[in-house]
């Protein structure tokens, strides 16, 4: 059976009124699968519940609102894990 090899990267985009970027750490960091197969992803650090997924080569892997990359052909992609927290005040007088 023909393995498919996967990358994974991490973009964290923040958009907070006074806070910094916060980390992600993604758990594998590199992954080799099967067609067919399955593989849970994590993304662990602050706010972690609000990473959505994405892959840039469905072709090649599908990847699930949950992390899990499901292989599809032989090829190599990126999984892209984005963490995007939006902070808003509202001042009533």
């Amino acid at each position: 059976m023909k393995k498919i090899a996967f990358s994974l990267a991490m973009v964290a985009l923040a958009m907070v009124a006074c806070d910094n970027s916060k980390e992600l750490v993604l758990s594998p960091a590199n992954l080799t699968i099967h067609a067919a197969e399955e593989q849970q992803l994590e993304a662990v650090g602050e706010n972690s519940d609000l990473v959505s997924w994405t892959t840039a080569n469905e072709f090649v892997a599908k990847v699930t609102p949950q992390g899990i990359v499901v292989g599809n052909h032989v090829g190599s992609t990126t999984i892209l894990a984005k963490l995007v927290i939006m902070v808003t005040s509202i001042l009533m007088l």
